[in-house]
């Protein structure tokens, strides 16, 4: 029963490092189930980070720099 618990916990915790990455928390958690959660976060360690558009990017910069919203196009 323990190993079982951890084994989840380990997922988990591996799913929650991914949750920015390309395939999200989602496909992280499901690919630590099915081959181990070190082996997922060899892998997470590789991936690629998820970025938003960069008008989201220059939306989100201007905003914490003035404080004002900047009017959607």
């Amino acid at each position: 029963m323990i190993p079982i618990v951890a084994y989840s916990i380990l997922c988990v915790i591996v799913a929650i490092l991914g949750r920015n990455r390309t395939i999200g928390f989602w496909g992280f958690l499901i690919l630590s189930v099915v081959v181990s959660p070190f082996v997922t976060l060899v892998i997470l360690m590789i991936g690629k980070e998820r970025r938003l558009p960069r008008k989201v990017r220059k939306a989100m910069a201007d905003f914490l720099k003035t404080g004002k919203k900047v009017p959607s196009a």
